[in-house]
């Protein structure tokens, strides 16, 4: 089994620069899980609308726990992964 990350995206949202950190980590060994913060694919292409995505995001901090959570489950019972060696990298997110 494998250690596992948790790849929590830019404010811009779950976008390809997260995924691509996500298989760049499987490529060296990891499984690597990139999760979507905003729950619904959001993409920004402007730092406005970033802001609002993330403005909306973090209003309710128990559903970001929920969804980070959730999230870190999905990758602690993945049958790759070995449930004690977990690790999250994040960007600027928060």
């Amino acid at each position: 089994k494998r250690p596992g990350v948790l790849v929590v995206h830019e404010w811009w949202g779950h976008n390809e620069f997260a995924r691509n950190q996500a298989e760049r980590l499987a490529s060296a060994g990891y499984t690597a899980f990139a999760l979507d913060m905003y729950g619904s694919g959001k993409q920004a292409d402007h730092p406005d609308t970033a802001q609002k995505f993330m403005q909306e995001a973090t209003r309710d901090m128990s559903q970001v726990k929920a969804r980070f959570m959730k999230a870190m489950d999905i990758l602690k019972n993945h049958e790759s992964v070995d449930a004690s060696q977990i690790a999250a990298q994040g960007y600027c997110f928060g």
